[in-house]
């Protein structure tokens, strides 16, 4: 089973990023790389859409899964998740993980 990595903690995540009852994480500030160079807008919708599926966030170059990030955020706690309860692996509201 895949686990958050322990170099990331909900602070950091927190800081980074806005996660409300849609579901849907929001960049809570801009992510520069390089000199002026901005990677993502601050209140803009993070992550992008996997070959399986599934949201995937990356922070601080490594790849998370949303709906994992989620469960963490929210429970402080590694996710046991099995499945999205309505199938689509896009909806990441808390009340569609078990």
């Amino acid at each position: 089973m895949e686990r958050i990595k322990k170099e990331i903690t909900v602070d950091t995540i927190k800081d980074l990023l806005y996660f409300p009852e849609t579901g849907i994480f929001i960049w809570n500030k801009a992510i520069v790389v390089g000199r002026n160079s901005i990677r993502y807008k601050k209140g803009t919708v993070a992550g992008t859409k996997s070959r399986r599926g599934e949201i995937i966030i990356t922070i601080n170059k490594s790849k998370f899964r949303a709906h994992r990030l989620a469960w963490f955020v929210s429970y402080k706690e590694n996710p046991n998740i099995r499945d999205h309860i309505n199938g689509v692996k896009t909806d990441n509201r808390l009340s569609n993980l078990r």
